[in-house]
């Protein structure tokens, strides 16, 4: 993860100065790649989710103090920020290793973007963890939960070239996964509806495009792990 442009493994051994004139010349770069410009509308959409569930939480409880302190845009500003600032890097490092006369990376097997999802997903898996163990929660959402959280352990094998359990597993998990989201979100989850009856039209189609972006790469991304992997699975049954 690169937290600063010391993170970058080209800008390691290079003075401060370099560092900042490599990346003031090379930054625009980096909107030629539409990786980037989908992170920064994502980016965009984490801000308005934040800012919906600060507005939610703060008219649920009646604490005027969260509303005003935008505590809720912050975070979701963050994570964001996260993303947009790992993708754009990602895309920029071809450029400076141009620059610094380095060998080109070895793409074979790189997942960069790929390690940017799973890892936005750990957060947002916590930190949906944290709200339903700090709150009176039901049964059937810590069977979310679990069903959540098995898929990360696929995504993370997918992402990171692991042969987690077996292929039949995630060729069985796929389909159920997909239909169990499809029950909680849209047709059994009341508590989900009961927080969105003061938001209007446009609110819920924001929250809606946030979990289709969120769920929608799990979905591809277990599919090419399971079905079109087999030089990962033939290696490990070696």
């Amino acid at each position: 993860m690169y937290l600063t442009n010391k993170s970058i493994p080209e800008f390691k051994n290079l003075p401060k100065e370099k560092r900042q004139d490599l990346w003031k010349r090379f930054n625009r770069k980096g909107y030629g790649h539409w990786q980037v410009w989908l992170s920064l509308f994502f980016m965009g959409l984490c801000t308005g989710i934040g800012t919906l569930t600060n507005r939610t939480i703060a008219s649920s409880i009646d604490a005027d103090f969260i509303l005003k302190s935008s505590i809720g845009t912050g975070i979701g500003a963050g994570l964001g920020s996260l993303v947009f600032s790992q993708v754009m890097i990602e895309n920029l490092r071809p450029y400076f290793r141009e620059e610094l006369d380095l060998p080109p990376l070895n793409l074979e097997g790189r997942k960069s973007n790929w390690r940017i999802y799973f890892w936005f997903s750990a957060i947002y898996f916590l930190l949906v963890l944290v709200g339903v163990l700090i709150s009176p929660s039901e049964l059937l959402q810590y069977f979310n939960i679990l069903f959540y959280l098995i898929g990360m352990f696929g995504l993370w094998g997918f992402t990171y070239n692991r042969s987690i359990i077996f292929n039949s597993f995630w060729k069985i998990y796929l389909f159920p996964l997909i239909l169990w989201d499809t029950w909680i979100w849209i047709i059994d989850y009341p508590e989900f509806y009961e927080s969105m009856i003061h938001l209007t039209s446009f609110d819920r189609a924001v929250i809606y495009l946030f979990l289709i972006l969120l769920q929608f790469p799990l979905y591809f991304a277990l599919f090419m792990y399971a079905f079109r992997s087999p030089n990962l699975w033939n290696l490990h049954s070696e």
